[in-house]
Order: structure tokens, then C-alpha cells, then sequence
């Protein structure tokens, strides 16, 4: 018989530091308390200067062995990671940042050295409440901390704070614990976070980038509506920098996602934030989706060939060919992460994300980015839409071949740019802007997969020749090549209908 699932409650409490703990005895259905067991936790924070892990909302924290000889552990939290990564602390290098906890922050400390900022030392105590049974209700944990800041000047502070944890709603139980805690002057608080509650006076201020999320409202401005996008997106780039690092699937293809959307946000809105400002930043990204460019395509690419492989019935698989898939894609996603790395690492990466710091904390604002979005911003989008037709009337121009491939190419990207701009909307106009987005989002979806068939046909040309020239046979690869040129022959046909809902006037019309 399966286990009732149990709900469990968890409150926390601020107490005076010289309280103590709560009087636990004589509780209703409590028996025993059990405890105290009693742990003592040292924590070094690093961290730049100018505190630029802790504006980020990044935390990054030494702590030593609890015993001499002990392994300590460095731990970094990270916005939108579930739990810290870890690295284990050792040897005499044990005070240095290791370099795999430098790669994680590198979005965050751009090559500022990164210091102790902060030490505390916390107390743990914890006490169960068992039943007549024996089964333990609750259990009370205490903190006492201690802290200081390091450095040129440093200043001390202490705090206590209560957690309470229900294994199962009681209330009875819940709400004589807190008369308790009442008693000893406790109340219902979030635990204060270190570095937050030393430097209170320097992390006020955050940078727009790092503040949460804004709802807009339908009468917002344009240049609300846009710097709102443009803060999401430096937000999501920064954040997956360390996914990317650790080779996370998918990571690279959201960073190059964000590249792209900040980049078409650029371009749309150039009347809202001035363009000719962003010029040399919108070329840096663009730099820096090319760096990702070759990453991603190799994954998109290893991914159609296993389909095939997957697909294709034994006796049409001729030769070695899993093996040299195998060897031909560890090594080619081995090197494009290496080379992404690489560029990671430049100053010229570091650079570009200042920039985009500086773009939502201080944006080139037009006289324009004062009026209505509502009133401004739908005929900006309508533009970039009526360039997605004048790509497709040139793709229809070109004959089959290497130029029509490209030129339709250029109609996803098109259409990519086109859906940004309608997303970048959608909270001002609902409906409207969400179907056209995702008209648009079909289309380039489609032609993504066009472009996909191109490519895979490259390598598999390449895998084809590869395996002659060490005497297999090429029946398979020459079998998938003519499978994926058909695919692609499927979307073209499937194209003209697609464009022509994209491009319909009544879907259109919120746009004039």
C-alpha cells in the first residue's frame, strides 16, 4: 500500500539574538523533546569590490572543514539553479577560488578579482517534538549567527532566527509554538540573508537587470515596454552563461535565443532606443550568436542523424556506421564547446555584457519612447513584418538549388525577427500580437527545419565520402541524403500556405 502523502510546514521566525530558545514542555500531544543537537557552521563569502555577485543575486561561499583536516567545500549559488553547485576544497589551495567556481561567476565578476567580503559563524540547534509514540510532530531549529565584514574598515553584527517544521498540518500544535515564540519575542520573518542584511547600504540600488520582473500595464510607455524585454533578455544571457560553461543541454541554444531577441528588439524598436547608440552593441551580438552559431548547429545536426540512425531497418545500415557517428560527433562537439569556451573567456565577451548593463540601467532613449506604446509600437512590428514578405517574394524568385536555400533562409531569420517584435507586445495588446507571433513562430519553426535538412545533407555528404575513403560502403548515408532532400522538398510545398496565414490582412491589422 502506497504512502499517504504528508504536507509539510515550514515557518520561520526573527528573535532578539539574547532570546534563547522558546520553552518547549508541556505542548499539546508532545512527550519528548529530543536534543539539543547542536552543529557549528564558518562561511567565508567572496565576492568583487564593488559587490557584483550580490547585485546579481549570485552568492559565493567558502566554508571550511568543520574538523582540522576536514574537506571544506565552495558553493555557488546561482539565479534560477534549483541547488549550489559545489566544489570541494582542499590542499593548500585551499583559500584560492577554484577555477571551475571562476568559470560558473565569470558572467558576474568580468575579471574582477574576487575577495572575502564577509565572514559569519552560525550555531545550528535543533530540537524534536516526538509524540507518545515516539513519532516526532515537529522540529525546531535555531540559528545564531554571528558576522562581520572584511576588509579595510569591518563591521560586526548578530542575529538569531527560529524554522519550524510541521511534518503534517497541525494546527492545535502550530499555534501553541508560536505563543511560545511569542513569549521569547519571535516573529514570523524571512531568514535574513548575510550579505544582503551587512551591505544593506551598498545593494540598495539595483541594476535594472537584476531587478524582478514588472507586470506591465496596457497604458504603458514604449519605452516601458521595450526596456522591459530588453531587461529579460540581458537577464536570461547572463543567467545561462555558467549552463553553457557546464555544456547543459540546450543551454547554448537559449543563450544564442537571447542574442537573437535583444537583437531584433534593437532593430524593431530603433525609434524607441536610439539605434545609431546600439549600433556597436548590436554588432557584438551578433558576434557573439556566431560564436554560438557553430555549437548549436552541430547539436541540432548530431540530432537528425541519430533520428535516421534510429529510424533507418538494420539491413540498410551498411557498415560501421553508429561507430563513425560516434567518433565524428564526440569530436565536433568537444571542439565547437571548446572554441565557445574560448570566447567566454575574451575580454571581448566581458565587454559586451558591461554593455548591456549599461543598456537597461541607462537605455538611448528617443523623444518618441515617452508616448503610448499601445499608440507607437504596432506599426514598428507591421515594418519588420512587411520585410518577411519582401524576403519570401525573393525567395520564390530564386530556382531550386544552393541560392533558394539560402534565400529562404533569410526568410526564417526574418520571420524570426518578426515574432520577437509581435512577443515584445503581447503585454500591451494581447490577442492580436500573440496570434501574429505565433503565425510567425510557425513559420520560422518550419523553415528552421528547411534549414536543418541543408545542413545535415552537408555532413552527411562529407560522413559519405569519409567512409569510401576508408573503403565502406556509402549506400546509407547516401539513402538519409536522399531522405532529408525529400523533407526538404515537403516543406517547401507545405510554405506558400503557411506564409500565406502569417500574411493574411485581418491578421495584420492591429499593426497599421
Amino acid at each position: 500500500m502506497p504512502d499517504t502523502p504528508t504536507s509539510v510546514t515550514v515557518r520561520t521566525y526573527r528573535a532578539p539574538a539574547v532570546s534563547g530558545a522558546p520553552r518547549l514542555q508541556g505542548l499539546p500531544g508532545i512527550a519528548e523533546i529530543r536534543g539539543p543537537d547542536e552543529q557549528s557552521v564558518e562561511v567565508f563569502f567572496h565576492d568583487t569590490e564593488d559587490l557584483r555577485l550580490a547585485r546579481a543575486g549570485v552568492s559565493l561561499q567558502r566554508r571550511p572543514g568543520a574538523q582540522p583536516g576536514e574537506v571544506g567545500e565552495w558553493l555557488v549559488e546561482l539565479p534560477g539553479e534549483d541547488e549550489p553547485l559545489r566544489v570541494s576544497s582542499d590542499g593548500d589551495d585551499a583559500q584560492q577560488v577554484p577555477q571551475a567556481v571562476l568559470a560558473w561567476v565569470r558572467a558576474h565578476s568580468r575579471g574582477h578579482q574576487l575577495v572575502p567580503v564577509a565572514h559569519t559563524k552560525t550555531t545550528i540547534t535543533r530540537r524534536g517534538l516526538a509524540d507518545a509514540d515516539g513519532a516526532v510532530r515537529a522540529r525546531l531549529t535555531a540559528h545564531a549567527v554571528s558576522a562581520q565584514t572584511l576588509g579595510e574598515s569591518s563591521t560586526v553584527d548578530s542575529w538569531y532566527w527560529i524554522a519550524v517544521e510541521l511534518d503534517a498540518p497541525d494546527p492545535t500544535l502550530l499555534g501553541a509554538l508560536e505563543a511560545r515564540l511569542d513569549d521569547v519575542g519571535a516573529m514570523r520573518a524571512a531568514p535574513a540573508l548575510p550579505m544582503r542584511r551587512l551591505f544593506a547600504d551598498r545593494l540598495d540600488g539595483l541594476k535594472p537587470s537584476s531587478r524582478p520582473r514588472v507586470r506591465l500595464h496596457r497604458k504603458a510607455t514604449a519605452a516601458e515596454t521595450v526596456c522591459a524585454a530588453l531587461r529579460a533578455q540581458v537577464r536570461a544571457l547572463r543567467d545561462l552563461d555558467a549552463p553553457v560553461r557546464r555544456a547543459e543541454p540546450d543551454a547554448v541554444h537559449q543563450m544564442r535565443v537571447a542574442t537573437r531577441r535583444l537583437r531584433a528588439m534593437l532593430r524593431a524598436f530603433g525609434q524607441v532606443v536610439d539605434r545609431d547608440a546600439t549600433a556597436d552593441l548590436y554588432a557584438e551580438l551578433r558576434w557573439l550568436s556566431g560564436v554560438l552559431a557553430e555549437a548549436r548547429d552541430q547539436e541540432v545536426v548530431q540530432q537528425r542523424v541519430e533520428a535516421l540512425l534510429h529510424d533507418t531497418p538494420a539491413d540498410q545500415v551498411l557498415g560501421p556506421i553508429a561507430a563513425q557517428l560516434t567518433r565524428q560527433f564526440a569530436r565536433d562537439q568537444a571542439e565547437a564547446h571548446a572554441r565557445v569556451l574560448d570566447e567566454l573567456d575574451t575580454d571581448r565577451y566581458a565587454t559586451l555584457l558591461d554593455a548591456l548593463e549599461r543598456l537597461v540601467s541607462d537605455p538611448p532613449l528617443t523623444p518618441l519612447a515617452a508616448r503610448r506604446g499601445r499608440d507607437l509600437l504596432p506599426r514598428m512590428v507591421g515594418k519588420v513584418a512587411r520585410r518577411v514578405d519582401r524576403a519570401m517574394a525573393a525567395a520564390d524568385r530564386e530556382p531550386e538549388g544552393p541560392e533558394r536555400d539560402a534565400a529562404l533562409h533569410g526568410v526564417r531569420k526574418a520571420a524570426r525577427r518578426a515574432r520577437y517584435a509581435a512577443e515584445t507586445v503581447v503585454p500591451l495588446l494581447g490577442g492580436d500580437a500573440r496570434r501574429t507571433a505565433q503565425r510567425f513562430e510557425q513559420m520560422g519553426d518550419v523553415l528552421g527545419d528547411h534549414h536543418d535538412t541543408v545542413r545535415t545533407r552537408a555532413l552527411l555528404r562529407t560522413l559519405g565520402a569519409q567512409g569510401h575513403g576508408e573503403g565502406h560502403n556509402g549506400f546509407t548515408f547516401g539513402l538519409w541524403h536522399e531522405r532529408e532532400a525529400h523533407a526538404a522538398q515537403r516543406i517547401e510545398a507545405e510554405l506558400p500556405a503557411i506564409w500565406r496565414a502569417a500574411s493574411r490582412g485581418k491578421q495584420r491589422r492591429w499593426m497599421s
